[in-house]
């Protein structure tokens, strides 16, 4: 429907919300449903102030499209800077997907969207302008390393691979000539081992 390179997606997934306690374990992710750290500003629905939920405490309900705090980091002037930024909280995960979708579909990611059948040139151009008169890079992070990150999880998880549902699905790596990788059941989790000998979240 959109035509966003879904491995790219799933990539931006894994890397937005990840911390040193592994992928989706951020607290944009984990409370506002937020995998992608889509900030308030480029939200695409405007929230509604107009009535005040209380839930059953007497307490105001979060409006489920409002604004989350979270701290993040970007690069200015070559330096990382912490800072607490407002990000766009969502009901669901169905609702983040598709607010995502239709950012990379918006103007602003022109330059991306152009070469949408290209995954590799796509998530070339979400990273950083390198200068005000940079057309070609659209900016979705300021991390320098942001698009070489994003092709590194692609390829490393084999995301771009429609058979890597049948790896999920079954436990056995469907791929040629490549390592076995298998499927660990935890007594808490599910996790994925490489032929590296990583063990992944899925």
């Amino acid at each position: 429907m959109y035509e966003v390179p879904a491995c790219v997606t799933l990539a931006q997934a894994i890397l937005e919300s990840a911390t040193s306690a592994g992928w989706g374990s951020s607290s944009l992710f984990r409370i506002a449903n937020n995998p992608f750290g889509i900030k308030f500003s480029h939200r695409a629905i405007e929230p509604s102030h107009d009535q005040q939920v209380l839930g059953s405490t007497g307490l105001p309900i979060p409006d489920p499209y409002g604004a989350f705090d979270a701290q993040t980091w970007e690069i200015e002037n070559g330096q990382k800077k912490v800072m607490v930024a407002q990000f766009q909280r969502f009901p669901n995960l169905t609702e983040a997907f598709k607010a995502h979708a239709q950012l990379l579909c918006s103007p602003h990611y022109q330059a991306a969207f152009a070469v949408r059948h290209d995954w590799k040139q796509f998530a070339e151009r979400l990273g950083p302008k390198t200068s005000p008169l940079d057309s070609e890079h659209c900016g979705y992070s300021t991390n320098p390393s942001y698009s070489a990150e994003l092709i590194k999880l692609v390829v490393l998880y084999r995301l771009n691979d429609p058979r890597a549902v049948e790896w999920l699905a079954t436990g056995q790596d469907p791929g040629h000539g490549a390592s076995t990788g298998r499927i660990v059941e935890s007594s808490d989790q599910r996790v994925i081992e490489n032929p590296a000998g990583r063990r992944m979240n899925p």
